[in-house]
């Protein structure tokens, strides 16, 4: 792909992460060995005013299969996908601490290759205290969700991107296939040879 395809997709994310603020996105190719576990570490700095929910998806190459499984700070396991060569999750850290998401290869003899994708939403809790005439106190809490799924909508135009490109690209290749049989054809007008000799370079005797 040309620098000039390049740019406007860089552009489009630039933008897209411009607008939508406190939202991490990570992507990881992890190669695990016959009977290990590899793990993905992330450190949450969830408190009263600010939980976390992280969204992704894994995929497993080969037609393979991984054991997949996420662990609070405690070491409890909260969320479990058995043997899945593809799976959408989804889940909330409320806990301040490290969780990790395992991916265990118990089902292959070979290396097995996983691609794991996910994003953080970070939701703001804003707590007010506003003192009444009348000395009450009323709470409010207001959660800040991020209007925009900045996951989807990445996806979705990188798909639309590389749609346009890939139609881009053969209409490019068919007018300058085009180009050539028409340069070639114009060619053998021009320069061929007579299939016959000519009769004054031939005598019949």
């Amino acid at each position: 792909m040309g620098l000039k395809r390049i740019l406007p997709v860089l552009l489009l994310v630039l933008l897209l992460c411009a607008s939508v603020p406190n939202v991490f996105a990570r992507g990881e190719t992890f190669v695990i060995e016959p009977m290990k576990e590899v793990t993905e570490r992330i450190e949450s700095q969830a408190s009263d005013s600010c939980h976390i929910d992280v969204r992704g998806n894994l995929s497993v190459l080969n037609d393979s299969f991984v054991d997949f499984y996420v662990t609070d700070p405690s070491g409890i396991m909260f969320l479990c996908y058995n043997k899945t060569s593809f799976v959408n999750f989804n889940f909330a850290m409320e806990e301040n601490g490290t969780y990790l998401m395992h991916m265990v290869n118990a089902f292959s003899a070979n290396n097995v290759t996983a691609l794991l994708s996910y994003g953080l939403n970070f939701q703001i809790v804003l707590q007010e205290s506003v003192h009444m005439s009348f000395t009450s106190v009323a709470t409010q809490t207001i959660i800040a969700r991020p209007s925009i799924d900045i996951w989807q909508i990445l996806v979705q135009s990188w798909n639309v991107l590389v749609v346009i490109s890939s139609g881009i690209s053969a209409v490019i290749g068919v007018t300058l296939t085009l180009l050539a049989l028409v340069g070639f054809i114009r060619w053998k007008l021009k320069y061929r040879k007579p299939r016959t000799p000519s009769d004054s370079n031939f005598s019949y005797k």
